[in-house]
């Protein structure tokens, strides 16, 4: 019996007819992910992304700033470059980030191309005034005292609010023998900002020069009082009290200058003598980093300030703008414990008036009052002839109701140094609370007469200085 044999069929098995549903999506994920990568790969060949330095004036690269930089700071100036050129990705070529720019190059010695970055600003705008004074202050460390004057000039109209500009203009004017026009600029100024050291202090200086010894005494008197460590104030008066025939004042007052003169000596020599060059490139660093950050937070970028600012602190933990930048950052966002820890170890600080006065203004606003208190207490040792110091202790004892009788006292202490609207408004506040109507009437009458005379004055010394 023979062995019947199966002819092959051809169909195919039901389960082989075609692809299960898995395997096809297994297979398009595989094609998807391997054109994810081929698209990622080729995209930046294909499409480069825009070169932020395309912006840059003509001659200008960002690797230009460690040019000529020692080995051993070349870390630093790297990561700057790459801090800039993410500013300049990330904002766009506008006038606050050509600013920060020519900072950077200006900071490292390369102060041509700082001003070719200037100048590129002001064709952006040409009302920016950070430009305007960057490059016054250019001018005038180069002897181009001629300049500098024009530029300074154009800040005063700029900002007429500014005690700042008058007194540097007239330094200028002073460099060139311009010693009339320094007078009439500053006693235009004079009654604007009663109680601004640098103008009193050129002032009184001018009238050494003219032989107004009368008038310069006066004037540098005042200066004393509101800075007595202003050595070079010592000299001018010892010089006015001899021409005026008072030998016994005269000697006082050169006894005053050379001991001061002899202690900023010193210091300066100290200073030579730990001078850290590394040290000195970092805190140049952080300092920009920080102009950095304040343009982020300026355009509403407040992560990449903080990272920016945090780098700073790396660089330099100390760096003011660094840590006033980053604590009122944590404050408008509400974290409390970032910001009363940063703050304890800015109050622990006691002989550095830029912590005292952050924690007094950041602890006022956080309602906890004595912690101001203690801190502004701190910053009075360290400036007690700086009248806004009386006045912010004055609104703490004012805002926490503590202590009125207190809050007068600095508050008449601020009038005296520094008769201003401001602080005779604060004076009219405390006495209504303490129902001392009449003194709060007058001081208010006589807010209102500085109000309307500070208006004045103003416009007049603007006009004065076109």
């Amino acid at each position: 019996m023979s062995e019947s044999r199966s002819e092959p069929t051809s169909e195919i098995p039901v389960a082989l007819r075609r692809p299960s549903r898995l395997v096809v999506i297994s297979a398009v994920g595989i094609v998807a992910v391997v054109l994810g990568l081929v698209v990622r790969l080729l995209t930046p060949v294909l499409f480069p992304p825009p070169d932020p330095e395309a912006d840059l004036p003509e001659g200008v690269r960002l690797s230009d700033l460690s040019q000529g930089v020692s080995q051993p700071f070349m870390p630093v100036t790297e990561h700057l470059i790459e801090a800039l050129r993410e500013l300049l990705r990330e904002i766009g070529p506008v006038p606050q980030v050509f600013h920060v720019l020519a900072q950077g190059f200006q900071a490292f010695g390369k102060t041509d191309v700082g001003e070719l970055l200037w100048k590129h600003c002001l064709e952006l705008d040409t009302d920016f005034l950070p430009a305007y004074s960057a490059l016054a202050e250019l001018f005038a460390s180069r002897g181009e005292h001629d300049e500098a004057i024009k530029f300074y000039e154009k800040t005063i109209s700029l900002d007429p609010d500014s005690p700042v500009f008058p007194a540097k203009l007239a330094c200028e004017y002073m460099a060139i023998g311009k010693v009339a026009e320094t007078v009439e600029l500053l006693e235009r100024y004079r009654p604007v900002f009663p109680s601004n050291v640098p103008i009193l202090a050129m002032l009184g200086q001018a009238y050494v020069q003219r032989k107004e010894y009368s008038a310069a005494r006066n004037v540098l008197e005042r200066v004393i009082q509101l800075a007595p460590e202003y050595t070079n104030a010592y000299y001018g008066l010892a010089q006015a009290a001899t021409a005026l025939g008072d030998r016994e004042s005269a000697n006082r007052y050169l006894e005053v200058f050379q001991r001061l003169k002899k202690q900023d000596e010193q210091a300066h020599r100290d200073e030579l003598k730990t001078l850290d060059d590394l040290k000195s490139v970092r805190r140049r660093a952080a300092q920009l980093l920080s102009s950095i950050a304040a343009v982020y937070l300026a355009h509403n970028l407040p992560e990449r300030a903080e990272k920016t600012l945090q780098k700073a602190l790396d660089f330099d933990e100390q760096d003011p703008a660094a840590r006033e930048l980053l604590a009122w950052l944590y404050h408008r966002q509400g974290r409390a414990g970032e910001l009363e820890k940063m703050l304890g170890e800015l109050s622990e600080e006691s002989d550095r008036l830029d912590a005292q006065l952050l924690c007094g203004a950041l602890y006022t606003e956080l309602g906890k009052f004595q912690l101001a208190e203690k801190a502004y207490q701190s910053a009075l040792r360290l400036a007690s002839h700086q009248p806004a110091i009386y006045r912010a202790l004055a609104e703490v004892y004012l805002r926490s109701r503590a202590n009125l009788i207190e809050a007068r006292k600095l508050a008449l202490y601020a009038v005296d140094l520094e008769p201003s609207e401001t602080h005779l408004h604060l004076l009219a506040t405390v006495c209504t609370l303490m129902g001392d109507s009449t003194t709060a009437q007058s001081a208010e009458i006589i807010s209102a007469g500085m109000r309307e005379n500070s208006s004045r004055l103003k416009a007049m010394a603007t006009a004065g200085t076109r």
